[in-house]
This record gives structure tokens, sequence and C-alpha cells, in this order.
């Protein structure tokens, strides 16, 4: 192996071994008390602006109703502990969008009422409801 390959062998192999990789589980009501609370910080400057629109928002929650595999959202750790989202920055702002979030939560994220489901397509009946309105129905 040439010297420029086995420094390129070197540089990878250093740098590989200063990634740490853990999976947790965490329940939905948990990350939106980490949001809420500053330890799972939303916006890093690398990430792009909350753009979903309601459609895409409700088929996500509509999937998150029936069971399906959503997606992980991927974090970084902070120097003080708190996490930073690397991706999933879309489908965490929905949660908070659809849960019940303060109104500072939600002027977070540019919103300023919660989201009532709509253009669902499985879950047809549930079209115009908000998470206030489970609670209700089913508490």
């Amino acid at each position: 192996m040439a010297v420029a390959e086995r420094n390129l062998q070197e540089q990878l192999d250093t740098h590989r071994q200063r990634v740490d990789v853990d999976h947790f589980d965490l329940t939905v009501r948990e990350l939106l008390r980490m949001s809420g609370e500053g330890e799972l910080k939303r916006a890093p400057v690398y990430q792009r602006k909350f753009r979903w629109s309601e459609e895409t928002e409700s088929r996500l929650v509509e999937s998150v109703l029936l069971g399906l595999p959503v997606p992980s959202i991927f974090v970084a750790t902070n120097p003080d502990g708190s996490w930073e989202v690397v991706d999933g920055l879309q489908r965490l702002s929905t949660l908070i969008h659809f849960s019940d979030a303060s109104p500072e939560q939600l002027e977070s994220i540019g919103k300023s009422a919660p989201l009532r489901l709509r253009g669902l397509t499985d879950l047809t009946h549930f079209n115009g409801y908000a998470f206030d309105d489970f609670r209700r129905q089913y508490s």
C-alpha cells in the first residue's frame, strides 16, 4: 500500500473511532417533552426550516396511528448533554404541531394553531380531528 493510501486509511480509521452510535427507543411523549424543555434542539443551522404541508403532516400522523414504521430521528450529542436533530426535523415538527404543544412550541415551528388532520386516505373518519379531539373522545 502506498504512503498516500495508508495515510487515507489511517485518517479514516481514526475518525471512525470517534463516532459513537447508540440506539434509543423513545416514546413520542418523551421526544415532545425533551423538545419542550430544550433538551432536544430542533433547528441547528444546517437544518432546513419546517416545510411540510398539512396533508403531508396528516399522513405521518395517520402512519403513527396505524402503527406503521416511521423512520428514525437521528441526533448528535452536544457538550451540555442536549441533543440536536441531524435528521428528522420534519417528522419531529409534525409531532409538535399535532400534539398539545404550548403556544411557544407552535411558534418555534412557525405555526399558530395545532394541526387538524386532513387528506387522510385510510382513516378518513379522522379528517378534521385535532389532538384534543382524540383526548376528549378516547379518554
